[in-house]
């Protein structure tokens, strides 16, 4: 429909009055009407407010299924799209002029935790103007943040049930909701999104891509001329949704230089004419170059004034009465919360020697694992505190940068939300969009010094607040505007804030890159007593030294502050190190005597920046070379927090295995552990950290000592790396799935988890994987983490399954075994090309002579033979042995997981299940699986494959003996179906499971050993005297790594608590018959030493006893001391696959004797061997 000058409106709203797609024709109409005649089009199509109906934005009270039916209009000009949205906005805005004041009550109410108010007002918007985007994403946080997770997601379900499941805003809600869920961190919530936008957005429109990011991340960074796409779209959508994009698009078009911005400019005035909104106002009095209002509340200036001038305590408590006021301004949030750290003492400095292992990355304790802000704060306080703790510490405290960042994603369309990108910008204004921040900061309507200092660096916007406040006398707009300029001159004899003045004077002299005078201020600022200031000072530090070209001593002083504090290592100039920092260039050689390089190299791998990991060993190994020693333990050891983190992060055995000086894996952990009985020494706080180490490494080589198979092990999974994986990309799921748990979602599926054990138990595999289990929303997050656990256990290419199949089988063993002795007794060849027919036989031909060879017709035998056998090693090759994606049926390697088997390790966790336990559990559930493959690829070997190639050497065998027999040729055959049996045997051999051995049978006498041998490293003097009854087949126990758990805590029970100089235990082991099953009894008894106070013994037994008798003993597992009854009662309750057995451990005095008897979970019998577990049987894959 081509445009027009001008138009008969009444003729066009009579066909689109008479048009069934309405829409459709609409979108057409704005592209015929002249942009002139906009308005009085949109006069007349208003007069007929039900042929609107099916438009959302029109509706006095859309639906959610309104929202999701509608369709886009199609782009125009951007100077014809601002007089459209013009024309209707300022025919039907005054209609939201309630909006715009229920939406600031519910701001205020809803940071105060007004919850009762907020869920008031929001009612009354819902009742009033119906459903919205912006209704949904605020009412989704109300209800998380006041009523729990259960009404969040009630509420999602109820959005999701009237759009049918399907459409945008399904998916809005669905990633709304989540994103909302407490143990959802906003840094994994825009991992897990931007996986998905990847895999989605190539599907869908530019635009649509922009509005979602929009909507979901509460991200501005698009260019304004893609902005326009927002209102754009939520024209279709509703009128309060289509207002507040419009508002998003002006924003941003005040801080471009687009050459639209006068319409933008007439389009604000034009609805200042319509509502009272202050954004509108402040938005206009940008635009239009006037003075802009100040705060509402005049206390955000006065205690920015008294902050500037050092009065801290004045400022905080001006700040705090403006609060009282407008709980919700952006500025006095933002200045309660700074003083609030500079008032605060300084946290106790910890060093990650100190704290790594609290960290929530690596340890795994309740503690570690609160992910989210404290839901007993308000939101006020819940910003306070986390701002607080990010002023003191940097933008490294990841529970506090999680906290605010959070409260953004979740409230991003209320103006007080900007604080945090206020704060980060503060903080660092490299780690931010600057644009994003202003443009979330002029959502407070109003103008403040901290805005203008955000825009220092915007060419074109910082001189338009400049100007604004060119007349304003306050000592903080003064500072704040001559700070900008570098000139502090006309404020000579005012007392300002020491810090304030170095960190400005320091600035300048590096922007003027005089960086001597930029240390010195630098370093008065490091002496400071807050530590926000400090921080600032180390990084004016060492981006001077950097720019300085002072490498050496950039790396040196990196190196102590970061082993100090690892959480303030973004403030480190570390990728710009990365690039310069390489073996052999002059920068690396500069600073490679000292163990500061490595330390850097460190903190970059840590921090994810991009570099060759193995730089950082080399730097290692320099250190060592240029200082003359060839080990690390040769070198002196000193106190020094540098020495330590040397040798406790980096003289490791991944490290060090580079090293030319060890020939073998034994090697390296020697040398580990002699660094780390050093570390014993000079490290007492970490002390246990090191002995479990050391414990760690012992067991290890005990094991690999007894279990060294004569042939390498071809069935491989890197567990390390596995766990390391997981840890990256599971943990925070499986912390949201417990909160399911905690919260009581998960009650439906009680009854299938102890279904599935009890199938399991009773070896009913089959009723097992084909159960029926009702889906329910843990139930699925539970089963979509179980299988992305099982792809990357089967199929990672870093540490997966298939990788050692393919490397270690596919690609040439079997192909080779099976072969070889074939080719040896010239029974087969090889083709002549790629695609060629077989070659002739020639050994035959030469030892047959060529007429008997002809004779017998020999050359199509040989070759359909060597083509008949290479198909059937192909077979083999990679149709057995493969991974089984469900769409080949002769795939032998770990099937798809099914409901059943989700259902069987769901009864397994618990709302105190850590991560660290949830990952041994399904780990332990992999092996078995893997281990049943195995007893299947060896029973398809040896019945199936085996006698097929003794049926094709028959057939041979019988086709050339036609014609009569032939001696030499016969005896081949012969000799190649003697050579099948071990050819057989030794590829089965290959199929036995390797490295963890946690399903492998142990025997129970060496275990023990084993055991004993770990304890006797730390001290050598105890000893174990162990009885086991005796059976006419040995005692083999599995789960290794908790059967060890088990004993040497039961061991150094002994070693800590008996008094003894020279501990010792008795152990008598005995066989429990009960019928179709066996357990294992164990009984410990040791003497008490003369000093140990029996009647505080007992008290403390007592107490024990009740604990694990009420199952009230979690907590205590974390504890180091005096845990050890404790995990052992949980050890055995992990081992326990019988649902009708209950863990029991019994304990006490003798007198002056102490026992400890432990019954071992029930057993199936075993033909063969008593085991702790019988898996070999269980064979669900065949």
């Amino acid at each position: 429909m081509a445009q027009t000058k001008t138009a008969n409106i009444s003729s066009l709203i009579f066909k689109f009055l008479s048009e069934k797609d309405r829409y459709t024709f609409l979108a057409k109409l704005r592209v015929s009407i002249p942009q002139s005649q906009y308005g009085v089009f949109a006069d007349e199509i208003l007069k007929y407010p039900a042929a609107l109906n099916k438009i959302a934005a029109f509706k006095d009270k859309p639906t959610y299924a309104d929202l999701q039916e509608f369709k886009t209009l199609s782009p125009i000009d951007i100077y014809s799209e601002l007089s459209w949205m013009k024309a209707f906005l300022i025919r039907t805005v005054s209609k939201l002029q309630e909006f715009i004041n229920l939406s600031k009550d519910f701001s205020k109410a809803i940071v105060c935790a007004d919850y009762s108010k907020a869920t008031n007002l929001l009612e009354q918007i819902e009742e009033r103007y119906g459903c919205s985007i912006w209704l949904i994403k605020n009412k989704m946080a109300l209800l998380q943040i006041s009523q729990g997770l259960q009404s969040q997601k009630s509420y999602a379900d109820l959005i999701k049930k009237e759009v049918n499941h399907t459409g945008t805003i399904a998916y809005l809600t669905y990633w709304i909701s989540l994103r909302n869920e407490e143990s959802v961190t906003a840094n994994r919530f825009e991992y897990q999104f931007e996986q998905n936008y990847k895999d989605w957005n190539h599907k869908t429109q530019d635009d649509l891509g922009t509005y979602i990011r929009f909507h979901l991340l509460g991200d501005e960074s698009c260019e304004v001329e893609d902005a326009i796409s927002l209102p754009r779209i939520d024209f279709s959508r509703s009128l309060i949704d289509f207002y507040e994009s419009f508002l998003t698009f002006c924003r941003l078009a005040t801080i471009s230089d687009a050459n639209f911005k006068s319409s933008v400019t007439y389009a604000l005035k034009a609805l200042q004419e319509k509502i009272e909104d202050q954004r509108v106002n402040f938005l206009v009095a940008l635009h239009s170059g006037v003075s802009c209002k100040k705060c509402n509340n005049v206390y955000a200036y006065e205690a920015y004034d008294q902050f500037i001038q050092g009065n801290i305590i004045e400022a905080s408590e001006l700040a705090k009465i403006g609060l009282i006021e407008e709980p919700d301004d952006i500025y006095l949030l933002f200045l309660v919360s700074f003083t609030k750290a500079l008032l605060s003492e300084p946290p106790s400095v910890k060093s990650e020697i100190q704290n790594l292992s609290e960290q929530s990355i690596l340890a795994d304790t309740p503690h570690s694992e609160s992910i989210t802000s404290d839901s007993s704060l308000s939101i006020n306080e819940n910003i306070q505190t986390a701002l607080s703790e990010l002023f003191r510490s940097g933008l490294g405290n990841q529970l506090a940068l999680n906290t605010i960042e959070k409260l953004f994603l979740n409230f991003a369309g209320l103006a007080w939300s900007g604080v945090f990108n206020l704060a980060v910008n503060y903080i660092d204004s490299e780690q931010i969009d600057q644009k994003q921040t202003i443009g979330h900061l002029l959502k407070s309507g109003h103008i403040h010094p901290l805005l203008v200092k955000a825009t220092e660096n915007h060419p074109l916007f910082h001189p338009c607040l400049t100007s604004s406040l060119a007349h304003n006398d306050s000592i903080g707009v003064k500072f704040t505007m001559n700070s900008s300029t570098q000139d502090l001159s006309n404020l000579v004899g005012t007392k300002l804030f020491d810090e304030e003045v170095y960190l400005h004077q320091g600035k300048k002299a590096f922007a003027q890159k005089d960086l001597e005078l930029a240390i010195d201020f630098a370093n008065k600022l490091t002496t400071s007593s807050h530590s926000f200031y400090r921080i600032q000072g180390i990084q004016l530090t060492t981006a001077s030294l950097l720019l300085s070209n002072r490498i050496c001593d950039v790396c040196c002083y990196i190196a102590q502050h970061y082993v100090i504090d690892n959480s303030i290592a973004t403030i480190f100039p570390l990728e710009e190190l990365a690039k310069i920092l390489a073996p052999q260039t002059a920068e690396w050689r500069s600073v490679n005597h000292t163990m500061a390089l490595s330390i850097v190299l460190d903190a970059i791998i840590k921090q994810s920046i991009s570099i060759e990991e193995s730089y950082r060993a080399f730097a290692c190994e320099d250190y060592l070379t240029k200082n003359g020693f060839l080990k690390p333990s040769e070198v002196p050891f000193d106190e020094s927090s540098e020495m330590i983190y040397y040798f406790r992060y980096l003289c490791i055995e991944s490290i060090m295995d580079i090293s030319t000086e060890y020939d073998t894996p034994d090697e390296v952990e020697k040398e580990r552990m002699l660094i780390l009985k050093k570390l014993v020494e000079i490290d007492e706080t970490n002390r246990f950290e090191y002995q479990l180490e050391i414990k760690k490494i012992i067991r290890k080589q005990v094991i690999r000592q007894k279990m060294l198979e004569m042939e390498q092990n071809k069935i491989y999974v890197d567990l390390e790396k596995f766990r390391a994986w997981a840890t990256k990309e599971i943990k925070e799921s499986f912390l949201r799935y417990r909160v399911y748990l905690k919260s009581g979602l998960d009650v439906s599926s009680q009854q299938q988890s102890v279904e599935a054990k009890t199938k399991n138990y009773e070896n009913d595999i089959v009723g097992l994987i084909n159960m029926v289990v009702p889906i329910n929303e843990p139930f699925s997050l539970l089963k979509s983490i179980l299988v992305q656990i099982l792809e990357a256990y089967r199929s990672s290419s870093e540490f997966g399954l298939d990788k050692y199949l393919s490397t270690r089988l596919r690609h040439g063993a079997i192909e080779n075994q099976l072969r070889k002795f074939m080719s040896q007794n010239h029974l087969i060849t090889k083709k002549e090309s790629k695609d060629g027919i077989y070659k002739r036989n020639f050994h035959w031909i030469g030892i047959l002579g060529e007429d008997l060879y002809q004779s017998r017709d020999l050359d199509p035998i040989f070759r359909r033979f060597s083509e008949r056998y290479d198909k059937f090693i192909d077979m083999i090759k990679n149709e057995w042995i493969v991974i089984n994606r469900g769409n080949n049926d002769r795939a032998l390697f770990m099937p798809p997981l099914r409901d059943g088997e989700v259902a069987l390790l769901q009864s397994k966790i618990s709302v105190d299940t850590s991560f660290t336990q949830f990952m041994e559990i399904v780990i332990s559930y992999m092996e078995e699986r893997l281990t049943g493959t195995l007893e299947l690829v060896k029973e398809k070997l040896n019945d199936v494959a085996k006698p097929d190639v003794i049926k094709m050497l028959n057939n041979l065998q019988q086709q050339v003996a036609k014609g009569g027999d032939i001696s030499e040729l016969d005896n081949a055959i012969h000799t190649c179906r003697t050579q099948v049996q071990s050819v057989f045997e030794r590829i089965s051999d290959w199929f036995n499971p390797a490295a963890s051995f946690e399903n492998t049978e142990f025997p129970l006498e060496d275990a023990i050993t084993v055991a004993e041998a770990i304890v006797q490293d730390t001290t050598p003097e105890f000893s174990v005297r162990f009885n086991i009854e005796k059976r006419e087949e040995p005692v083999k126990v599995n789960k290794l790594p908790i059967f060890f758990d088990i004993m040497t805590n039961a061991f150094e029970n002994v070693v800590k608590r008996a008094g003894l100089d020279i501990p010792m235990v008795d152990l008598n082991i005995s066989v429990i018959d009960n019928g179709d099953e066996e357990m294992l009894y164990f009984n410990f008894t040791n003497e008490l030493g003369p000093d140990v106070d029996l009647d505080a013994l007992n008290s403390l037994i007592i107490e024990k006893k009740l604990k694990i008798k009420e199952n009230s003993y979690h907590s205590e597992i974390i504890k180091e001391n005096g845990s050890g009854l404790y995990k052992i009662a949980q050890s055995l309750k992990d081992l326990n696959q019988s649902p009708n057995y209950m863990v029991t451990i019994d304990f006490g005095l003798d007198g002056r004797s102490y026992f400890l008897n432990l019954t071992f979970p029930p057993t199936k019998k075993n033909n063969d061997n008593l085991t702790l577990i019988n898996l070999t049987d269980a064979n669900p894959y065949s």
